[in-house]
């Protein structure tokens, strides 16, 4: 972000703490407006970095015009700015004021957190630089304990990760969303027949449903099955993901449909599901209605696309080949199995 605006930035927070208030009033600007995206990163973080590039590349496309500056976490505007702004969280990406009136904005809109007049856009960053960086060999934290040996990396750090046999693996999912029926249809189900069934789907539910009634109805559905046989619910959706016939599904599997009624009910009763829909009250910051069955799980691996993927505590990050996703869960194993070193066909 430009000298001028990360001092207005400041001035702004300044005047705030003082008590008093500083009106900056927004007006609509011409198309060779003073267009800037800010990425805040932190050089001691290698995976940061890379990420950086991939965000900057993205941007470029869609926001061409934009001057994009690159501040470091060590430098004290970057400090100053990721406190005033609430942001715990690295690579940042942060809008000029300016920037929220270009064209393609809203297509990023329901991304976005809107702090004095900044719009910081949600990425899905996990790096803290006021923790432990868990694999540069030195003791951030000032605790004396150095990278891997600091409990923390464990569930942030791919190269910390503990492993098992089979190793924990979490898919948070909504139940119609089409990345997630291929994620778990080309993907999942087919990793496991290559590693011959040595696979555990433990399966949860993002925080909030994106396709109403009908979804959410989906996903107690599905959270019922799981409780009742989590086998039976694998073999549900090989049937339901390429049909969306969830009353043929059923019935193929041979499951009692008012036994099942009742725990949907049971279900919506406790969570407030499908009340939830129908007030439009109860809603995440990008307006779509909460769906709290897992919300701890959520906040705690801090889920916010589907499909997300949690390796052993781990959340990964997204691949876009089946041999990368077979390898991330190959990463897992201790040891991987012989399986792990043949491609899959």
């Amino acid at each position: 972000m430009s000298k001028k605006y990360l001092s207005i930035l400041l001035l702004v927070f300044a005047a705030c703490n003082n008590g008093s208030y500083l009106n900056i009033e927004k007006k609509t600007l011409p198309i060779n407006g003073n267009w800037e995206i800010a990425i805040i990163n932190d050089k001691r973080c290698k995976s940061c970095i890379a990420e950086s590039l991939g965000i900057e590349e993205k941007f470029k496309d869609k926001f061409g015009q934009f001057k994009i500056v690159k501040l470091d976490y060590s430098q004290k505007e970057a400090k100053q700015t990721l406190g005033n702004l609430n942001i715990k969280y690295l690579p940042a990406v942060i809008f000029s004021p300016d920037g929220q009136y270009h064209k393609n904005f809203d297509l990023i809109k329901q991304y976005a957190r809107i702090q004095n007049d900044y719009a910081i856009i949600d990425i899905d960053a996990n790096h803290d630089p006021k923790s432990e960086i868990c694999d540069n060999g030195i003791d951030d934290n000032d605790n004396s304990i150095i990278d891997c040996e600091e409990e923390s990396c464990k569930s942030k750090n791919w190269s910390c990760m503990e492993k098992g046999n089979p190793p924990n693996i979490k898919i948070f999912t909504m139940a119609n969303c089409p990345h997630s029926k291929r994620m778990i249809i080309d993907g999942l189900f087919k990793i496991n027949e290559h590693l011959n069934g040595k696979l555990i789907f433990d399966f949860k539910f993002n925080d909030y449903v994106m396709r109403g009634v009908e979804e959410a109805k989906e996903q107690l559905r599905q959270q019922c099955l799981i409780d009742s046989n989590p086998m039976i619910h694998i073999e549900y959706l090989k049937c339901y993901l390429p049909t969306n016939d969830s009353k043929e599904c059923i019935s193929k599997a041979k499951i009692d449909q008012s036994t099942l009624d009742k725990c949907i009910s049971k279900y919506d009763k406790k969570y407030n599901v499908l009340s939830n829909i129908e007030s439009k009250k109860n809603v995440n910051k990008r307006g779509f209605p909460k769906f709290l069955m897992h919300e701890d799980l959520n906040k705690k691996y801090r889920i916010n696309t589907s499909p997300s993927l949690v390796i052993n505590g781990v959340k990964a990050k997204r691949v876009k080949s089946l041999e990368a996703l077979k390898n991330q869960i190959c990463f897992g194993f201790k040891p991987p199995p012989k399986e792990c070193g043949d491609k899959i066909l």
